[in-house]
Parts: structure tokens; C-alpha cells; sequence
């Protein structure tokens, strides 16, 4: 699946930080979720779930289905994204046992494809760094200034394991996309609002 670059970024003014960014722009669909996506297809192919003639759903509308698709194209599968303005899975679900096809479900089985899936811990060898250093404080930041209507219960979101959320402006977000793409770094929004809780952290720290 290739390799994407890990680029460090010193902020002005924060001497003693480094911000690291992970570009994973380098890979064929340009996302974050290329591996996982290929871990996807790979678990349904391997356990049985797809052949030759069935047709793969998901419901997404960003990154992922992106990503499917692609892969889904490499062997030859039909791939059909689910765009639903709620994002709820039983719209893509009910497609595919109409259609015969297979429910793919980027969220439930996302620890099935585990195995196939490059982890963390392979980028720390990959690298050939004996100066990695694991984070000491992890951050989630979002910022939709919409009320949220939850449907039915998450099956990827662990809450045990999340140690901060931060809300942020979504202006904020983009501003700091722009900021990073004037200094070479192509990432989108969610790049801009992850650079910039990172250096809110670092001010914290300062």
C-alpha cells in the first residue's frame, strides 16, 4: 500500500515544539483512510463475504467510500456508496440485502479488518527512528455549531479512550488549513483543526 511521509512542522514562537504530520496526500486516494480501506476489502475477500459478482455498499460520503471505491475498482468489484444526509447505516444495510450485494460497514467491522490493517506500531519501524516518543496527551477536536440527533449507539467510538475534546470554530479550522498550505503542507480541514488544537495545547504548555 506504499508509505506516506511523516513531516515535522516548529511553529513560530514555540521554540521547544514540534508538531508532526502524518501526509497521507502520498498515497493513490489521497486519505487518511487508503489503508484501512484496503484492510476492508481485503478481510471480505479473504473470509468469504465478496466474489467475483457481488456488489460492495457502504454508507459514507467522504474519505472512505473514496477509498473503497478505488480498491473495490483494483479487483473488480461493483462498488456502490450509500450517501444518506443522516449517515445512518441501515440505508446502505437494506441496499445490499435487496440487491444480494454485501454491507461492507466501514464502522462495525472495522476491528475485523485489524489484521490486514497496517498499525501504529509498524510506522515506528518503518521509520528507523530510535527517537520516537509516544504521546503523553491525545486530543480530539471538532467544531460543528449544529446540535447533534443520535440514532442509534456508535459501534467505533470507545469513550474510555479519549482524554480531551476540544470545540473549535469551523472559520478557525479552515484558516488554519490555509496556514499550512502556505507552507507546503496539503492538508484539509480536519489537517487545519487537528494543527490547530495542537497548538493550543502547545500554548497551554508554554
Amino acid at each position: 500500500m506504499g508509505h506516506t511521509p511523516l513531516v515535522k512542522f516548529q511553529p513560530k514562537g514555540f521554540p521547544n515544539v514540534d508538531i508532526f504530520l502524518k501526509n497521507e496526500t502520498a498515497s493513490k486516494t489521497q486519505t487518511l483512510k487508503h489503508r484501512f480501506s484496503w484492510a476492508l476489502i481485503a478481510w471480505a475477500i479473504i473470509e468469504g463475504k465478496v466474489h467475483s459478482n457481488t456488489t460492495v455498499y457502504d454508507s459514507t460520503s467522504g474519505n472512505t467510500g473514496a477509498s473503497e471505491a478505488y480498491m473495490c475498482t483494483l479487483v473488480g468489484l461493483p462498488y456502490i456508496a450509500v450517501v444518506d444526509v443522516s449517515l445512518r447505516n441501515f440505508h446502505a444495510e437494506d441496499q445490499a440485502k435487496k440487491n444480494k450485494g454485501f454491507f461492507i460497514n466501514q464502522f462495525g467491522n472495522a476491528q475485523e479488518a485489524e489484521e490486514f490493517h497496517e498499525n501504529s506500531f509498524r510506522f515506528t519501524n518503518e521509520s528507523g527512528t530510535k527517537y520516537w516518543k509516544a504521546p503523553g496527551v491525545s486530543g480530539i477536536g471538532y467544531g460543528y455549531n449544529v446540535k447533534p440527533i443520535i440514532y442509534r449507539e456508535t459501534t467505533s467510538l470507545n469513550p474510555n479512550v479519549v482524554d480531551e475534546a476540544m470545540k473549535m470554530p469551523d472559520i478557525a479550522s479552515a484558516a488554519a488549513m490555509h496556514v499550512l498550505r502556505e507552507r507546503g503542507i496539503g492538508g484539509g480541514a480536519s489537517t487545519g483543526l487537528n494543527f490547530l488544537v495542537s497548538l493550543h495545547k502547545a500554548y497551554q504548555l508554554k
